[in-house]
């Protein structure tokens, strides 16, 4: 039977860097002596080392190769050696991972992280205001008319994971998840990165064997690309889950990751103006579709002696209060003249958006709008961004509008990325 004896001549140890982190090396000689030429025997059995064992008393370092050599030209004793080294400190994880089975150890991370150009909604107000001030702050950009401006681009961070890890199992099947997005929370190290604002850009996979215990197994060195974008948007917070759609016109800024701000304006809009101010949204009364004539919208009683009630749209003349209201509504116009109501009234119809001229009769006419405008959730122009406010309910009334500018054009979160749990990747902490 073969038996083996410690060379102590033959241990010996190192240190070294290469500028990224110090490693350990240590080597361990045996002298082999076999009974017979043709004696067959197990290097690990014999020495009792074998490719992942610690080396005795010094932590974190390990087997990591044996070689088995004649010494000189004899054909009965052997020489075998045990290399034992600590990788160097670049992993994510301690170096104790190489005394784990490589189907189990923690993957390791890489990340870069750079600066990218998204499409934004915001300005700061004041870029050289003293830090603190209302001026300093981001705020919705939009004119003082209440238009969004377009075209705003804002560089923000973009994280780029490498995730490697060796698998036994074919990693073929994971490929549908790729460009999915993270459904709930993962983290990433130490960092807990909120829903859909990591994507899985890609997985590749190689063949590998990897050697443990003594044992050959084969498998896969497979690597999951994976992306961070931080992308602060102000977007609607309360959506009805049945619907998808706001049930109220509250904004907050949000980082929605990889999913989209998309405004809410249009060329079109719903003939909706409730008789109060009470509907919810503030509505831009003079963007909805009136009844017109050649002299411009048609005036009436703001009372119809026809049981009509108040307009959609209260006007002043001189001084006193009209009303004017949608085609196919019955009222008494300004001459006494009853206008016959149809059929077709075009309340609480899509109709397109308009805006108004004054004429020389001393009223207004309309035409359509040539751009989109700011729409409420429900599909009524919103009412417009007034930078001097309004001075009571009334003037809130007669013309529409918004006193918040952050607020005057809403914009809905939406997604155009599937999601899953990554947990189904099986990527080892």
């Amino acid at each position: 039977m073969a038996t083996a004896y410690e060379m102590a001549t033959g241990t010996s140890g190192k240190s070294a860097s290469d500028g990224t982190g110090s490693a350990l090396q240590y080597t361990r000689s045996w002298k082999l002596v076999k009974s017979s030429r043709n004696e067959a025997y197990d290097v690990p059995t014999t020495i009792g080392v074998d490719i992942g064992s610690q080396l005795p008393g010094v932590s974190g370092v390990y087997c990591t190769n044996l070689t088995d050599n004649p010494e000189g030209d004899s054909l009965m004793v052997r020489r075998i050696t045990a290399t034992y080294s600590s990788p160097q400190n670049s992993g994510r994880r301690p170096n104790q991972d190489l005394g784990i089975a490589p189907w189990l150890r923690s993957a390791v991370t890489t990340m870069d992280a750079v600066s990218e150009s998204i499409p934004a909604q915001q300005y700061i107000l004041d870029p050289v205001a003293a830090e603190g001030t209302a001026a300093s702050k981001r705020s919705l950009a939009v004119q003082p008319t209440g238009e969004l401006i377009d075209g705003l681009t804002r560089p923000d961070p973009t994280i780029r994971f490498q995730i490697s890890q060796f698998e036994t199992a074919d990693p073929t099947a994971k490929s549908k998840y790729i460009s999915g997005l993270n459904s709930l929370p993962v983290i990433i190290g130490g960092v807990s990165f909120p829903p859909r604002t990591l994507i899985l850009n890609g997985i590749s996979a190689r063949k590998q064997t990897e050697s443990y215990a003594g044992v050959e197994t084969s498998g896969w060195l497979v690597t999951y690309s994976v992306a961070y974008r931080r992308n602060t948007q102000r977007v609607l917070v309360n959506i009805d889950p049945a619907t998808g759609v706001a049930i109220d016109d509250e904004m907050d800024d949000v980082d929605i990751g990889w999913d989209i701000a998309v405004p809410l304006r249009g060329l079109n809009c719903i003939n909706l103006f409730d008789d109060a101010v009470n509907t919810g949204y503030p509505v831009d009364p003079f963007a909805l579709s009136l009844l017109s004539n050649e002299d411009g919208v048609v005036i009436g009683f703001p009372q119809a002696t026809v049981g009509v009630a108040v307009g959609p749209i209260r006007v002043l003349v001189d001084g006193d209060e009209w009303s004017a209201f949608f085609a196919g509504t019955e009222f008494e116009n300004l001459a006494g003249t009853i206008i016959d109501a149809d059929s077709n009234t075009t309340e609480k119809q899509i109709c397109r958006a308009m805006v108004t001229n004054p004429t020389t009769a001393g009223g207004f006419s309309q035409k359509p709008a040539s751009s989109p405008i700011p729409l409420n959730p429900d599909g009524s122009p919103r009412g417009r961004y007034r930078p001097d406010g309004f001075t009571d309910i009334d003037d809130e009334y007669y013309f529409g509008g918004s006193k918040v500018a952050e607020n005057a054009v809403l914009a809905y979160r939406r997604g155009v990325n599937d999601a899953f749990d990554f947990a189904l990747l099986g990527v080892r902490p």
